[in-house]
């Protein structure tokens, strides 16, 4: 029987624990910094990248999610999801390519309260691909 390989084509930093919880170490350490300046009432994230170090922030730092979903509706009617009561929140993601995801994280959560919608404090980035 031919052994299956599996593989990930950018996402090392996540599949690999030891890069994964050393990201992981960094990044709870500068939103700390960060907190003691700013009240932080939420963490956004969308996809599977995002997701990753978004619950493990959560946990750690107790700070609740903002779930942005994608538009194919296969796992949620709403587009955002969580503490949609925040006042504002700071975005996770792995790395910024085109600016797309963080564009889209933006727009959902604008839309999910037109006339006060939580605002965007600050993005955090864990990974320096592409180098």
């Amino acid at each position: 029987m031919k052994k299956l390989k599996i593989q990930t084509d950018y996402l090392e930093h996540v599949f690999t624990p030891t890069v994964f919880n050393a990201k992981a170490k960094k990044l709870i350490a500068k939103i700390k910094e960060f907190k003691r300046k700013n009240k932080v009432e939420a963490v956004a994230f969308c996809g599977h990248s995002g997701a990753a170090m978004a619950y493990v922030l959560a946990y750690s730092l107790k700070i609740p999610l903002l779930c942005v979903r994608k538009p194919d509706k296969s796992h949620s009617r709403y587009k955002v999801e969580g503490n949609v009561g925040a006042k504002n929140y700071i975005i996770v993601d792995d790395f910024i390519d085109s600016g797309k995801t963080m564009d889209k994280i933006l727009k959902s959560i604008k839309q999910c309260d037109k006339i006060n919608p939580p605002l965007p404090i600050g993005i955090f980035l864990y990974n320096d691909y592409p180098p």
